[in-house]
């Protein structure tokens, strides 16, 4: 009984030594997280004609104004997404610091931005 209770301690004991913490990987991958998610953000946007550029392409009146609609809804998309990749890069530069320096017990502001974070709140 006693080898069985010796061997079940060594297969413990050598599981826990042979485990890979992932703590020393999560800054790095945070990182890329946070690079992939403002790189979709920011994509370039074309018109429906796929180029950037319509006006001069233009032969009527109606064409003109149909390409300044095209126009103004791609440059409204294109700052809404700069909005959201702005706000993407503050909240995971936000969430890497939190990472570095996690919240003391009794510092219930700390806590509370970092419920925040993790909600989207912020």
């Amino acid at each position: 009984m006693s080898r069985k209770l010796l061997l079940g301690l060594i297969v413990l004991s050598l599981t826990a030594c042979a485990t890979h913490s992932a703590s020393g990987d999560s800054q790095g991958s945070d990182l890329d997280a946070l690079v992939t998610t403002v790189s979709v953000d920011l994509q370039r946007r074309t018109l429906p004609n796929g180029r950037e550029y319509c006006a001069e392409l233009a032969r009527t009146e109606k064409q003109k104004d149909d390409c300044t609609g095209d126009l103004e809804d791609v440059v409204f998309a294109s700052n809404r997404d700069k909005d959201r990749a702005r706000n993407n890069l503050l909240r995971g530069v936000e969430r890497i610091k939190l990472a570095r320096s996690p919240c003391r017990a009794l510092d219930f502001r700390c806590k509370r931005e970092a419920r925040a974070l993790d909600d989207g709140q912020r």
